[in-house]
């Protein structure tokens, strides 16, 4: 048996986020598979408490750009305690998770060791870049790994992107495996309960999801709207305003950070996704798994989740972006372009009219037999293509399989 290739994984861990999740637990399986040794270098602040403790455990090392034994580096030296972070790692393999365009972190990795470069996209492509620096940064990489067809795309038609990229779905997370198999029931005539769940930032869309609940409200429809997800103090704000004018006080619930995010899809029917921009949608499998009907935009990856009119709907984004504030949202940090999967073809973004969120929730609160047949498909997709474990065994043929010694050798490009 050969020697065990050494990953080293580059990333941000200072936040919470579905990505963040993933990449805890996939570390946490891999360990236990014991295929690869993982070695973290974080790239921004502490590792968040959230994911602390599975990272730790699971990695043979952890760095940090910022810091050197618990004393911050000044900024001038964190360059040098990077490449010196890398040296002693000695990886056969570099993971640069979601850092599109980061052509110092090539330099710093090049600068220190030998060893190939996967990019894995997970969204970050969205964001403005320097043209030439993001084409230069992808002729520089020695393999392309994307969560999404979406993602794969987008490469290619914003960035001109002409090598080989392999895709890997994201998948359910372990911590959101339903206990129960039931799909849920609606009745129409009682509450239905609505929910969002996404870090709370205006790309997600979720003043969107309060001017639709205004509507339903006024057509006579009895619900609550559950809010999960941390929010900076500024977005929080930004949507208690929103939730005052509307004079939703009463059926809006703002959870804030959930540990158990089981327990949050249990208590919902309908889960609402009116992102502008989203490379797949995490929180879109996770309700899917516990049979909630998605109510989301057709927009990047959501299709490649949400079936429309068997396990949700995808809703087709027809509003300009300008009209935002109008909705309480606010356009700083909207991408320049979105992928429109119906098309094949960039678009610039869009929103999804609230008015055709609620007549979508306002269907299925009217339907209950379809709304039930919708939840058992959601579950039984769900359950079938975005298993954890088969997620957690590819990135390690993946990865492995990019190691210069490897039997199986994988080429990107």
């Amino acid at each position: 048996m050969g020697r065990v290739p050494k990953v080293l994984h580059i990333t941000g861990l200072h936040k919470i986020g579905g990505a963040e999740q993933l990449f805890r637990f996939y570390l946490r399986q891999s360990s236990r598979n014991g295929v690869l040794e993982h070695h973290v270098h974080a790239l921004r602040g502490r590792i968040h408490p959230y994911l602390r403790d599975d990272v730790l455990a699971a990695a043979s090392s952890v760095s940090f750009k910022r810091h050197w034994k618990g004393i911050r580096v000044p900024r001038c030296l964190r360059g040098r305690n990077q490449m010196s972070a890398f040296r002693r790692v000695s990886p056969d393999v570099i993971v640069i998770w979601n850092r599109f365009g980061r052509q110092a972190l090539i330099d710093a990795a090049s600068a220190s060791i030998s060893a190939p470069i996967v990019h894995f996209e997970r969204g970050q492509a969205w964001y403005e870049q320097d043209e030439e620096n993001a084409r230069e940064y992808l002729r520089r990489v020695d393999c392309v790994l994307c969560n999404a067809e979406a993602a794969r795309r987008f490469l290619e038609l914003r960035w001109g992107y002409r090598g080989e990229a392999r895709v890997r779905k994201n998948a359910l997370r372990p911590d959101c495996r339903p206990k129960r198999r039931d799909p849920k029931r609606i009745d129409g005539s009682s509450f239905v309960k609505l929910g969002v769940a996404s870090r709370m930032v205006p790309v997600k869309g979720l003043c969107l999801a309060l001017h639709a609940a205004r509507k339903l409200e006024t057509s006579g429809l009895r619900f609550e709207l559950h809010f999960a997800g941390a929010a900076s103090r500024q977005e929080e704000k930004r949507l208690r305003a929103v939730i005052g004018q509307l004079g939703l006080g009463e059926n809006v619930v703002m959870h804030g950070c959930l540990s158990d995010m089981g327990r949050f899809y249990e208590g919902i029917d309908v889960f609402l996704c009116p992102s502008i921009r989203e490379p797949l949608g995490n929180v879109c499998v996770e309700a899917g798994a516990y049979g909630c009907v998605v109510v989301g935009s057709r927009v990047d990856g959501i299709p490649e989740v949400v079936t429309d009119g068997v396990t949700g709907y995808c809703l087709p984004p027809t509003l300009p972006a300008a009209e935002y504030p109008k909705y309480g949202g606010s356009v700083n940090g909207l991408p320049e372009f979105v992928y429109d999967p119906s098309s094949d073809e960039l678009m610039e973004p869009k929103l999804v009219d609230p008015d055709m969120i609620a007549d979508a929730v306002m269907e299925l609160a009217g339907a209950p037999l379809r709304f039930e047949q919708m939840s058992e498909a959601a579950m039984k997709r769900i359950s079938a293509e975005f298993d954890f474990t088969r997620y957690a065994d590819d990135l390690d043929r993946i990865f492995a399989g990019v190691a210069p010694e490897s039997e199986t050798r994988t080429v990107c490009r």
